[in-house]
């Protein structure tokens, strides 16, 4: 009897999706969609939060305010620029070559970094987080190393933008739909509530993301608790220009400090970050310490000028 439910526990494991996504409200696990399923077509039902999550044909909606007509949120700048349908057009027709004269070695380049430290996630699960136009995405799902590759930004243009080149690859015979649809969801989502069930995620990549997101914390301690054990997350962004003034730095950081205290104690608006529009560039310490406060281990980067290819993982156990 028990060797009948363990095979039959195995062959309800190989008829499920890959995927265990989970409600952005309650963090409870959704229903289990089937193999092979339409992500993008699917609705998924969460009793604890009373909500429902459908995907619109382009992508699966799983942010808390998906549905909610009555209630706008209104994010910061750094994110309302990558919602423009000019920006996410743009992103792979020369917005994101700019990035070379910041010291980023190229999107090749950077795959293949990626990737290889991405090998322990090969055969399983990988997210591609703020993944804009999937300019990485389908890089990883092209590759056939991964059970599933899931594309998760907030931006609905960039998604749609993704789908677009997705069918357009495929139109020129680089990518045959089936396999595309079998390897590749899109899915919206808010990087401070990550819709995975804890633990079930082998890898991460978030290319050129770190320095949008609104709570950089709040987003590294989500990577941390949805990677399985062992599991690696890889990110790049932008560091802070280096300046040859002993001490600079540090001064520079302890004035941020003091600002955003005065703020706080005042009650005042909170000052935009140290780049434009919001962005932020980062110090490297800065980011070491962002992810091991996440509970992540292993910490380890690769500096390029103002790029950085950072990588840690969650501990064993």
């Amino acid at each position: 009897a028990e060797a009948e439910a363990e095979a039959e526990a195995e062959a309800e494991a190989a008829r499920a999706f890959p995927v265990r996504f989970a409600c952005p409200v309650t963090f409870t696990e959704l229903p289990r969609l089937e193999r092979g399923a339409d992500v993008a077509r699917s609705v998924l039902t969460s009793v604890a939060a009373g909500r429902q999550y459908k995907g619109n044909g382009d992508f699966l909606d799983l942010t808390i305010t998906t549905g909610q007509e009555d209630f706008l949120e209104i994010p910061p700048a750094s994110v309302q620029t990558f919602r423009s349908p000019f920006v996410s057009f743009a992103y792979e027709r020369g917005w994101r070559d700019s990035f070379a004269r910041a010291g980023f070695p190229g999107v090749e380049e950077e795959f293949r970094l990626a990737s290889n430290l991405l090998r322990a996630a090969e055969g399983d699960v990988v997210v591609d987080l703020s993944c804009g136009s999937g300019l990485f995405a389908r890089r990883f799902a092209a590759s056939g190393k991964y059970a599933h590759v899931v594309a998760v930004d907030y931006s609905e243009a960039m998604l749609r933008q993704c789908k677009q080149l997705l069918l357009a690859a495929s139109e020129r015979g680089e990518s045959p739909p089936a396999a595309a649809a079998a390897r590749l969801s899109l899915v919206r989502a808010d990087v401070a509530r990550l819709p995975f069930a804890s633990g079930s995620i082998a890898g991460i990549h978030a290319g050129a993301a770190l320095h949008c997101w609104p709570t950089p914390s709040l987003a590294v301690a989500e990577i941390s608790r949805v990677l399985k054990p062992g599991a690696t997350v890889v990110a790049t962004t932008f560091l802070a220009p280096k300046v040859d003034i002993p001490g600079l730095a540090e001064q520079v950081r302890q004035a941020q400090k003091f600002v955003v205290q005065q703020a706080q104690q005042q009650g005042l608006p909170l000052p935009l970050a140290n780049g434009s529009g919001g962005f932020r560039y980062w110090f490297e310490d800065e980011l070491e310490s962002l992810f091991t406060m996440c509970g992540l281990v292993d910490y380890k980067a690769d500096i390029r000028s103002n790029y950085i290819m950072l990588s840690a993982k969650k501990p064993l156990g």
